[in-house]
């Protein structure tokens, strides 16, 4: 299975604290660039995910205008990728929250993970986000939360297994 990469070169164009809830706001920075029809036909395809998934802002931490950030969009379909990448070149401000971005760079790859099914190994120098479903959170020594969902930034473990959607 192809995954394919696109890396948003950033800079900041205001300074702004780093928002620690920012989340669904880079959900939604990200999702509006994607044409409603393309959305509606990836979810019929694959209905439990829109196979799209994508990092914090790199590094974290408050902005100052001027800086440089990073945001990495990862998808199976490529087609995501390119009206990403063309709403960009179109427009090139993202606004996330309060945090002001124009987008300098695009850099765009390809990477085969292996076949549908297949199991591996995701090392990280950085810690991840990720989330645990409740029957699982033992297995990382994680303190039962109570919630149904546990998101966990894992800094103890860079080395997770994964598998192939």
């Amino acid at each position: 299975m192809n995954v394919t990469k696109l890396i948003l070169q950033l800079r900041v164009e205001a300074d702004c604290q780093y928002p620690k809830m920012y989340h669904r706001k880079l959900h939604g920075a990200v999702l509006n660039r994607i044409p409603d029809p393309i959305i509606e036909e990836s979810k019929a395809n694959t209905p439990q995910t829109l196979g799209l998934s994508f990092t914090e802002l790199m590094p974290w931490g408050d902005v100052s205008e001027g800086d440089n950030r990073q945001l990495v969009i990862n998808t199976v379909s490529p087609e995501i990728v390119g009206h990403i990448a063309q709403s960009v070149s179109d427009d090139p401000s993202v606004t996330v929250g309060e945090m002001q971005f124009t987008v300098q760079g695009i850099d765009q790859s390809t990477v085969d993970v292996g076949p549908v099914g297949s199991r591996g190994t995701l090392e990280s120098d950085t810690g991840t986000l990720v989330s645990i479903s409740n029957s699982r959170v033992s297995e990382f020594g994680i303190e039962n939360p109570g919630e149904d969902v546990y998101y966990q930034y894992l800094t103890k473990h860079p080395r997770l297994a994964v598998s192939a959607a």
